[in-house]
């Protein structure tokens, strides 16, 4: 288990950290990293899976993280959920297959996140979702793709992929592209 000194350390020194966690520790970490991100004073980029973006906005509010600092990446409420999608400008909505459409999306919120701030990170809530819509081999160029556009632009990433649903080689693609790798059982 990852204890939480070592993690916070690992999110400060400004790395690409992949962590592997269980579904049971799952939603309350993946709380605890934004809220500590954002209280840090950091801004993101939130790409979220599971949930739809208003009842992750809901859920970070009701958890004191600033909202106005970070711009959704909803990949999910298009496909399930068309009436909890709510337009602001800190959101977009895609399909969870459309890694091409993330990309652009992914883009769009550095550019408009850095004139805001020099303290900026990328949040993926679960890389491993998305294998149910694209093949391993896909998931890890863009992973490639997505790794090495944070080391050029010189923001933090932090992906999340959940230890039942990944494959090993596709855990060992990732893994590669990442400065660390956590498991948080």
């Amino acid at each position: 288990m990852a204890d939480s000194k070592r993690i916070e350390k690992l999110l400060d020194d400004n790395k690409i950290v992949l962590f592997i966690v269980s579904i049971k520790k799952y939603p309350s970490f993946a709380l605890s990293m934004i809220k500590h991100l954002n209280k840090k004073g950091w801004a993101g980029i939130y790409v979220g899976v599971v949930k739809p973006y208003a009842d992750v906005a809901a859920l970070f509010k009701k958890n004191g993280i600033d909202v106005e600092k970070i711009y959704f990446i909803d990949c999910i409420s298009k496909s399930v959920a068309f009436d909890k999608m709510v337009e602001t400008a800190r959101v977009s909505y895609l399909m969870p297959g459309d890694l091409t459409g993330l990309g652009i999306a992914v883009d769009e919120g550095i550019n408009h996140l850095t004139q805001e701030s020099d303290k900026v990170f990328v949040f993926v809530d679960t890389l491993s979702t998305l294998l149910i819509y694209s093949s391993a081999q896909t998931l890890a160029k863009f992973s490639h793709f997505l790794t090495g556009r944070l080391r050029l632009k010189n923001l933090r990433g932090v992906i999340l992929t959940l230890e039942k649903e990944a494959e090993k080689s596709f855990l060992a693609s990732i893994s590669s592209f990442c400065d660390a790798v956590i498991e948080v059982n």
